[in-house]
């Protein structure tokens, strides 16, 4: 069997994460990374509410104060996550996770960041941002966990 590649997505509006959701589902999907669909719209359903509702607990400080400004601006520029990242175990999806009814969350929390009308919480590791910042990062962390899904059928 071929090992799978991952490929390169930049969002620059909502609709187009929510459409690429979709295509995955209509088309399929073959893995290059570890969580399949339901996985990943389970992890980004969190982060977004998360970033309206707040995070189960801060980030260190050490992080959020001294490297998350220099981390957010190299963040920001390059548009990339870089793969590979730990992250707490809280924030991992389960491996049964029910796909219908985690794109279901994805959608609505997708809607929720969109048409949120006030101030987001501070990133646990990352610190504050503007709206228009959390926004971009939605993005940007949609693109790199949906890089890992590869459309069965690019031609859609």
């Amino acid at each position: 069997m071929e090992a799978v590649t991952r490929r390169a997505l930049d969002f620059r509006d909502f609709g187009a994460v929510a459409a690429e959701v979709e295509r995955l589902r209509r088309t399929g999907y073959d893995q290059a990374g570890n969580w399949n669909l339901a996985q990943v719209c389970d992890h980004l359903a969190a982060a977004m509410r998360g970033s309206v509702e707040g995070f189960p607990f801060p980030g260190p400080w050490f992080f959020r104060t001294l490297i998350g400004p220099f981390a957010r601006r190299v963040f920001f520029r390059r548009r990339r996550m870089p793969a590979g990242i730990q992250i707490p175990e809280r924030f991992r999806p389960a491996a049964d996770v029910d796909e219908a009814a985690a794109v279901r969350a994805f959608h609505a929390a997708l809607a929720l960041v969109r048409d949120w009308p006030g101030e987001f919480v501070p990133h646990p590791i990352l610190g504050r941002f503007t709206p228009a910042q959390w926004r971009q990062f939605h993005l940007i962390h949609a693109a790199h966990h949906l890089s890992f899904l590869v459309p069965r059928d690019t031609t859609t």
